[in-house]
């Protein structure tokens, strides 16, 4: 099994700023292929990734088709936000990697967590993607939760009560409550901001 990159603030902080930047293209109407040599051109880091991922989508390939060819490249959250075709979620996945290179692994594990499900990706999958990447809860416990989600059936909510020492009352109850609303990914991305204010 290959092991994950390890991306230094720098690069996090660089990749925000790329899909931040992408964003503000995207809103111009500006063709995509004409917004990715403009990229290149901005991030000299990514100029030769970025007009390679342009030219495999000349070629008919997804958006999430190099990302995720190219685990070193980018974070692995790119993967199932470019995986829609749809650029809507660039802000958040911007917001994402600074996060990445500057908050806590709690804030992190939250903020990536409610990406993933914003994503379409169910519970079990969005939690599998986010161990990936998380520092926070110990991937020993993600691994453990995860397998009573996808092997027992048990919600997360009821997964998560398991492990009360990594889980607050408070985060305990809006995954409870989000899951049984539907609305889990826009608590958390709540949620995140309450922490970052606590600090």
């Amino acid at each position: 099994m290959k092991t994950q990159k390890i991306f230094s603030s720098e690069e996090l902080l660089e990749q925000s700023r790329l899909f931040q930047l992408w964003d503000i293209m995207v809103k111009t109407g500006i063709p995509a292929l004409e917004q990715m040599e403009s990229l290149a051109s901005s991030f000299p880091r990514y100029q030769n990734d970025i007009l390679e991922w342009r030219n495999n989508l000349i070629e008919g390939c997804t958006l999430a088709n190099y990302p995720f060819n190219h685990p070193d490249v980018f974070h692995p959250i790119v993967v199932p936000v470019t995986a829609l075709n749809d650029f809507s979620h660039f802000p958040q996945l911007s917001r994402h990697l600074r996060y990445e290179a500057t908050e806590s692994g709690t804030v992190c594990f939250y903020h990536g967590y409610a990406l993933a499900l914003e994503c379409q990706q169910n519970y079990a999958s969005a939690l599998k993607m986010v161990g990936k990447f998380a520092l926070f809860p110990p991937k020993n416990i993600l691994r453990k939760i995860y397998t009573s989600m996808e092997n027992k059936g048990v919600s997360f909510g009821k997964a998560v009560d398991k492990y009360k020492e990594y889980f607050t009352p408070a985060a305990r109850t809006i995954i409870t409550g989000g899951e049984m609303g539907g609305n889990l990914d826009s608590l958390l991305y709540e949620y995140v901001e309450y922490l970052r204010s606590q600090k």
